[in-house]
């Protein structure tokens, strides 16, 4: 083959088509790659774009979020108080004015969110706090509400025994608005049917206070844990938003807050995308450029992400640290200043945030006894904590909080800190020293009225001689004015020990008549003696008798209170002046000191039991509760007027009665009742059992005795011939007392009267209680004839 044959074989190639179609293909090669990338970048750049304005809003919305969260907790604190007051004071008297003095004190607080404080008991509500504006609230069933959710709420509130706040609403109140309602069961002891205390915040004010109402750039909206709206846009409005939505955990639920832009989502990202797009058609060629921004961009959203999650943690540590119940504090080592504190903190040592942070432990004056705080930083330094160390707080009012301290070294920002959690433990230490008050005074009560017990037979038997003497003589006889004397002594005796029973407070009442001019000179030196030499005692009394019907050792038991307390408010002396006058239909006692007066914080407060404004240890608190029982319990009332230094008037006002007895006089001898029945008299004391079988020899009637129910028992069995028709028995004896022994002789024979005598005057409310005869010691020989011839008189035996 030839040359020529050969080259006409082989296809030509074109001159410049290759060059042409390869620089075409590329170029719609890079058009086409760069157009996908575009168009993949444009939309990776909206949800970007997306992504950082949802995030925005998140992170806009998070802090009122935490700040609801916070707002509706702070409202509920109120309710484990509220609780612990009525489980200690439940059943007192006045347990819904300290329900209300507790309310009162949430305006100290800057609580104002709180609207009504509120006692449901058995399904209605009781108690409201306060008053105005509510009575609409106040009987109110709720489990015949007719809501379901308000019945469903209710009901959940009683079946927790968890101790946990059962919320419901936000709902239409009784009284109007729209509030907020947390509940919290109150275990009382198992005889008790279960209580809640209930908490209406102002919703209005909730929202307001989170700041979610100053949110002008973003539309939001909560839900509450079933999907339905409860405050913000209306659910059409926020539909076609896609909103994000941010949780809201409350104690028994979990709200929703959902977000967006006010102008939306797309109004965002359209002038974001025209100048996107310009840009993408100046750098079409740049395609490292491409590269770099991507890797940026998802850098920056990364670090987004990180940054809005260390937020949410610091926000979260910082809630955590608020709500802590206990107050802590951070003090920094190498300063000794306060670093951060939380509200607990505050509330404890009763200084602001601010006297405290940045300030030196020193300069705060918290410590009551530096000495003490020398002394355990001294151990912390040693062995880098201690836990539940004393710590004593002074607070700027000038009172004092017991609290326990417990602090650790900790190392923060490269610095030595102490970490310190005080518990507040005041209140319960109070408690605590006034049961052992309390068991102090019932020992107390217990040993004078063993005694009292026991004096009474003595007085007994002295009255009871006396009296058979003063029988055998005549009326010219010199030696009546010595028996007089005799019995005069042995009835004053007997009024010291009634009055010893009333100091242990276990003295029955028994009010006569008595002249109450005479009443105040016959304890006159005890009120002297009580005032001491620093003081004088002025009494001033109208000369005519002012009679009163009370009991007189009860009445004494005041006045010695009265003035006990004038003592204590003139520390440097003065003079307390009391003065008896007739005044419109009563008999006035009043109490004056020159002391230092009493603060109006105190005034509504004077008559609670265990109230004192005394140091601890200086005083009970129960003085004037006493007195005011007294009082009252006379018919009577008390009236307080007094001014800081300037003194105190107690004013008492009793009843004006038409005469009273001369209580030192003896009773003349007159002609006492008879009988001839046979009589078993039956007392431990031998000088009991003589002087009543004497009395009762002489007036005629046939006597056995015996020293315990025993003996008593085998006489009655022994001789059936010989019938007794009257027992006559002390109520505590060895062996067999004198209740086991009428319900052994009540078993024989149970038309047989008795007659029960004690010297402890507690046992007349046992022998009132079991429907008896009772003869108190000590007694005279009147009141022997006389309770003996009742007893066989109200029980004729049959022939």
């Amino acid at each position: 083959m030839t040359r020529s044959e050969s080259e006409e074989t082989l296809p030509r190639r074109r001159p410049g088509r290759v060059s042409s179609f390869r620089p075409l293909t590329i170029a719609l090669a890079v058009g086409v790659i760069t157009l996908l990338l575009a168009f993949v970048f444009d939309r990776w750049d909206d949800r970007v774009a997306v992504a950082n304005a949802r995030g925005a809003v998140v992170g806009r919305l998070s802090p009122r979020r935490i700040a609801l969260q916070h707002t509706i907790t702070q409202g509920f604190s109120v309710l484990p108080g509220l609780a612990a007051l009525l489980t200690v004071h439940w059943g007192e008297p006045d347990l819904m004015t300290q329900f209300d003095a507790f309310a009162d004190e949430l305006r100290l607080e800057a609580r104002p969110i709180v609207r009504t404080l509120q006692l449901v008991d058995h399904g209605r509500i009781t108690h409201v706090w306060p008053v105005a504006g509510n009575l609409d609230a106040v009987g109110r069933d709720l489990e015949q509400d007719p809501r379901a959710f308000v019945r469903e709420d209710y009901r959940q509130a009683v079946a927790d025994t968890g101790f946990g706040v059962t919320l419901s609403g936000p709902l239409p109140l009784y009284q109007g608005g729209d509030g907020l309602i947390g509940r919290l069961r109150v275990n009382l002891r198992p005889e008790f049917e279960p209580i809640l205390v209930a908490a209406v915040l102002n919703f209005p004010d909730v929202i307001s206070l989170s700041g979610l109402s100053d949110t002008t750039s973003v539309r939001w909206l909560v839900r509450d844990q079933n999907g339905a709206r409860i405050a913000g846009e209306t659910e059409t409005a926020m539909t076609s938003f896609a909103p994000v939505t941010l949780p809201v955990r409350l104690e028994d639920r979990t709200w929703v807050i959902e977000a967006a832009p006010i102008e939306g989502w797309g109004a965002l990202l359209a002038a974001r995308r025209a100048s996107r797009h310009a840009a993408i058609a100046l750098v079409i060629g740049l395609m490292a450029a491409l590269g770099y921004l991507f890797q940026s961009r998802l850098l920056l959203r990364m670090e987004s992400a990180n940054l809005r999650e260390l937020r949410d943690a610091e926000e979260h540590f910082a809630l955590l640290f608020q709500l802590v119940p206990d107050g802590v504090a951070l003090i920094r080592n190498d300063s000794d200043r306060f670093v951060q504190v939380n509200d607990a903190y505050c509330v404890v040592t009763g200084r602001r945030r601010a006297d405290l942070v940045g300030r030196t432990v020193t300069e705060t004056g918290v410590w009551a006894d530096p000495l003490v705080r020398d002394r355990i930083v001294s151990a912390i330094q040693k062995s880098g904590e201690v836990l539940d160390q004393a710590f004593t707080v002074a607070r700027p009012d000038g009172t004092q909080r017991e609290t326990l301290m417990s602090t650790r070294l900790i190392d923060l920002d490269g610095h030595s800190h102490c970490l310190t959690v005080v518990r507040d433990v005041h209140a319960r230490l109070t408690l605590e020293r006034r049961l052992v008050a309390s068991q102090r005074l019932e020992a107390i009560g217990r040993l004078a009225g063993g005694i009292a017990h026991d004096f009474n037979n003595l007085i007994t038997a002295i009255g009871g001689y006396a009296g058979l003497a003063l029988s055998a003589t005549t009326d010219d006889d010199p030696r009546q004015v010595e028996l007089r004397e005799i019995q005069l002594a042995s009835n004053r005796a007997a009024g010291l020990t009634r009055q010893l029973l009333t100091f242990a407070r276990r003295q029955v009442v028994l009010p006569r008549r008595v002249d109450l001019a005479s009443l105040v000179h016959g304890i006159a030196p005890l009120l002297r003696r009580l005032v001491g030499e620093q003081g004088t005692v002025d009494i001033l009394v109208a000369g005519s008798p002012i009679p009163v019907t009370v009991d007189p050792s009860q009445l004494e038991h005041a006045i010695v209170n009265l003035v006990v307390n004038a003592r204590d408010a003139m520390p440097g002396g003065g003079v307390v002046t009391i003065r008896v006058a007739r005044q419109e239909g009563f008999s006035v006692l009043e109490v004056r000191d020159t002391g230092m007066g009493i603060a109006p914080s105190a005034m509504p407060h004077l008559f609670e039991p265990f109230y004192t404004t005394k140091p601890p240890g200086k005083g009970t608190g129960l003085g004037l509760a006493t007195v005011y029982g007294i009082v009252e319990q006379a018919g009577g009332t008390i009236h307080v007027a007094s001014e800081p230094g300037h003194g105190t008037t107690f004013t008492i006002a009793l009843p004006t009665t038409e005469s009273a007895p001369n209580d030192d006089e003896v009773v003349e001898r007159r002609e006492l009742p008879r009988g001839s029945e046979h009589i078993l008299v039956v007392d431990d004391e031998s000088q009991i059992r003589d002087i009543c079988d004497r009395l009762l020899t002489r007036l005629g009637y046939t006597v056995t005795i015996a020293s315990e129910g025993g003996e008593a028992l085998a006489l009655l069995q022994a001789n059936p011939a010989v019938p007794i028709d009257l027992v006559l028995t002390d109520l505590v004896m060895p062996g067999m007392g004198g209740l086991e022994l009428r319900t052994a002789i009540a078993a024989v024979d149970p038309t047989l009267p008795l007659v029960l005598m004690s010297g402890y005057s507690e046992d007349a409310l046992m022998i009132e209680a079991n429907q008896g005869a009772f003869l108190p010691k000590p007694f005279t020989a009147e009141e022997l004839a006389i309770a003996v011839r009742q007893a066989l008189g109200a029980a004729r035996r049959p022939d």
